[in-house]
């Protein structure tokens, strides 16, 4: 699947490339993560984060909140990490 966002063409990534960003993010030590949210996040980003995870739990707790937000900050940096990241070429398949 192919989608357009603000003139740029995105594609979805191939499992391997989603899990490889997975384990790069999940591999920031709490410090870094603390900084990378700091400077590639924002507070009024994390706010719309927070108001979104409120919004889906209105009756949850600030940490069930909380969780939620991570996850939505954990996701914005693996899209990070996919755009930076080399694209590989298919395999071609052997005959």
């Amino acid at each position: 699947m192919v989608w357009s966002c603000s003139e740029a063409t995105v594609s979805a990534p191939d499992e391997a490339r989603a899990l490889e960003a997975l384990k790069t993010v999940q591999s920031i030590p709490a410090k870094d993560l603390d900084q990378l949210v700091t400077d590639e996040i924002g507070q009024s980003l994390l706010g719309v984060f927070a108001a979104m995870a409120r919004a889906m739990g209105p009756d949850d707790d600030r940490q069930e909140t909380a969780r939620k937000v991570h996850l939505m900050v954990l996701a914005y940096l693996m899209r990070g990490e996919l755009d930076s990241a080399p694209k590989k070429s298919p395999a071609k398949k052997q005959k």
